[in-house]
């Protein structure tokens, strides 16, 4: 079974995190950055594409919200065992 990477729960958050740090080049959240050198134009082309996962995400139904939410608060306890559950929902939504 093939995973689809554009459903991926934490891909939002990737992208916001990209967009936040304005990020020049790598690959964020399956978009790949053109780099330091590139034009204005080239940057503006890759933080569409960053905009438009934080977006089409947040569009997800209910159910996909709350699977989110799920594998965010697994991924915390595996991180820090007995440290609480801590999930901050606007990070998934």
């Amino acid at each position: 079974m093939q995973t689809d990477l554009r459903q991926l729960p934490l891909r939002q958050a990737c992208a916001r995190t990209a967009l936040a740090l304005e990020a020049t080049d790598g690959v964020w959240a399956g978009v790949d950055l053109p780099g330091e050198h590139a034009t204005v134009e080239e940057h503006a082309v890759a933080r569409r594409q960053l905009a438009m996962v934080v977006a089409a995400m947040d569009h997800q139904p209910e159910p996909h919200r709350r699977r989110c939410l799920a594998i965010r608060e697994a991924m915390h306890h595996a991180a820090f065992p007995g440290a609480g559950a801590y999930v901050a929902e606007s990070a998934s939504a």
